[in-house]
């Protein structure tokens, strides 16, 4: 069993890994081919999976790239990906509830909160992957498998999203660039008392500029939304010019479509890194595992990561480097924290 706590020296050795990562070409798609016949899982499997039918898969992570690997998945396979797309916070709190309920409606589970995954596993909720039947943990690094039963699958970096129209990149140089007075009252803040690792962002910079930066922000009149996706939106359509924090998952999206929106990256910063686990107890075990089997391939890897998020597995093609001095979330002593680093941005 591999402890979480225990795999912290080991994923802070290997961001430079993490930083290798990133490619510049298109993810892999289609059918297996010979780069992934390694992850490829059994016939036996998947006429089990297909037989279920479907997988319920409650995800965190941005739509499209929610999106982008349970629409490959059904096409590969035949199999129907239901998504629950939220907040960490509403999907925890959702499954919680359900589970104390002896209902089991999330097949899969992936939040950025790996510390509820384990106080889950002590619970007997998750069930432990196995190798046999996920071939794809064969090629899996060991040191982001946690206590066998739970993955770390996409790693966001976290940046500000600007408006190309109000705001010039060359004066975004720093974090401390956001607290230039031309941005008062025009950044969107979004809401780390929902999400933890906003919080621990928050916890970053108030080591690295000290507590003042907070306070400094605080009276910048920032607007508050419950997650970076309106606050993106709102810079997009020009209602705003810095969204604070956010992700190339969310930003993409709207640029593909036009919008006059990008995202620096600065250092130090962090990142929201996502955990994958199945639900013991599951009324579609062998889609579950077939799922989760394939977000493990390099191929889903590839299309739940392709543009938008590093990937812990080498040689994945169309995914992100991380910038430059990346740290490492703790989010753990994020939320110890939280209720004071809230306090010093007046929330």
């Amino acid at each position: 069993m591999r402890k979480y706590r225990g795999a912290i020296a080991a994923l802070a050795v290997s961001v430079l890994f993490l930083s290798a990562c990133g490619g510049t070409g298109a993810a892999e798609t289609g059918n297996s081919t010979s780069a992934n016949s390694a992850d490829e899982a059994s016939q036996e499997l998947i006429a089990a999976a297909k037989a279920e039918g479907r997988v319920v898969w409650y995800s965190s992570i941005p739509q499209a790239p929610t999106e982008a690997a349970a629409s490959a998945f059904e096409k590969k396979y035949g199999v129907t990906v239901e998504i629950v797309r939220a907040s960490s916070e509403i999907l925890e709190q959702r499954y919680s509830t359900e589970r104390d309920t002896a209902k089991v409606v999330g097949d899969v589970l992936t939040v950025p909160e790996s510390y509820i995954l384990s106080d889950y596993l002590k619970k007997s909720w998750l069930t432990p992957f196995d190798s046999k039947t996920m071939p794809a943990l064969n090629k899996w690094p060991s040191q982001y498998l946690y206590e066998d039963s739970y993955a770390l699958v996409n790693v966001q970096p976290i940046g500000v999203a600007y408006n190309t129209d109000l705001v010039k990149e060359d004066d975004l140089k720093s974090w401390e660039s956001v607290l230039d007075a031309k941005y008062k009252g025009k950044i969107v803040l979004a809401d780390p008392g929902a999400i933890v690792p906003w919080t621990e962002l928050l916890r970053l910079l108030k080591n690295t500029y000290g507590e003042k930066y907070l306070t400094d922000f605080k009276n910048q009149n920032f607007q508050l939304q419950p997650s970076a996706v309106p606050g993106t939106q709102q810079v997009a359509a020009g209602e705003a010019a810095l969204a604070f924090p956010s992700l190339y998952s969310v930003v993409n999206p709207l640029k593909e479509k036009g919008a006059p929106i990008d995202i620096k990256f600065f250092s130090p910063t962090s990142g929201v890194q996502q955990f994958t686990a199945m639900s013991k107890d599951s009324s579609n075990p062998k889609a579950s595992a077939l799922f989760v089997n394939y977000l493990l391939s390099t191929e889903g890897q590839g299309m739940l990561n392709q543009g938008v998020a590093a990937s812990v597995l080498p040689g994945v093609p169309g995914t992100v480097a991380l910038p430059i001095d990346y740290q490492l979330p703790d989010l753990v002593k994020a939320k110890d924290e939280q209720k004071d680093l809230l306090s010093l941005l007046g929330l």
